[in-house]
């Protein structure tokens, strides 16, 4: 699987909404954010694919965040990419920038802030590029 690639215009417009986006708090501007999502929908602007490694750093909050994979044929459940410190994972971290990650069926417990967590299920397909 190759990167999405994006038109001239694409990238323009992920540009412009980027510099706004990065002095946007989010409780502060949850209806400013929402426009700039409207945006990208109305020019078809998806996210690039992020590596796995990457994707685990965004998304991975300490114990609130569980993973769930698939990497050589090997399942993998984990919290952090400091989990791959051990002796069972760590032959596999250098495959973390092999994958691009496409989709994350994510179930959350509907908790609050105390008890919060959340599962993803990740469906990864390896770069071309």
């Amino acid at each position: 699987m190759k990167q999405r690639q994006y038109t001239e215009l694409q990238l323009t417009i992920m540009n412009i909404l980027g510099r706004i986006e990065r002095h946007l708090r989010k409780t502060e501007n949850e209806y400013v954010l929402k426009e700039i999502e409207e945006i990208k929908k109305d020019y078809d602007i998806e996210p690039p694919y992020l590596t796995l490694r990457e994707y685990i750093q965004t998304k991975s909050y300490g114990a609130y965040h569980t993973f769930h994979f698939s990497i050589n044929g090997e399942e993998i459940v984990l919290n952090t990419l400091g989990d791959f410190l051990t002796d069972e994972l760590c032959h596999l971290y250098a495959e973390t920038n092999k994958y691009y990650v496409v989709k994350d069926d994510m179930k959350d417990n509907g908790g609050d802030m105390t008890n919060y967590h959340c599962d993803h299920y990740l469906t990864l397909e390896l770069k071309e590029d």
